[in-house]
């Protein structure tokens, strides 16, 4: 069990073992969502809402080591207008994982 400022998280089992099998060993999706909204405080205070999605995408090539990932953050600010609300990078990366040494 790990600790955030002193609250216990549980974390369910298969996401602290990777790879998790070898069927699920080739690619690993997985996604995390928020939204931040002010609801209280001073009344002269900016008001806030926010959204954030990151999403993940790996894929393994097998024993070669060589593997594509994604791993944008996609953004929303709902307080502007609909023309510069939402940021929505794209991209990705390739690489190789090799052992240094002996």
């Amino acid at each position: 069990m790990m600790r955030a400022c002193g609250l216990p998280i549980n974390f369910p089992q298969r996401l602290l073992q990777y790879p998790i099998s070898e069927d699920d060993a080739a690619s690993l999706t997985a996604a995390l969502a928020s939204n931040v909204r002010s609801f209280a405080g001073k009344s002269d205070r900016t008001d806030i809402n926010q959204f954030l999605l990151q999403y993940f995408i790996n894929y393994n090539f097998g024993e070669t080591g060589s593997y594509l990932v994604s791993e944008p953050i996609v953004t929303a600010d709902w307080m502007r207008d609909d023309g510069d609300r939402w940021v929505l990078p794209f991209g990705g990366g390739v690489g190789r994982v090799f052992d240094v040494g002996a």
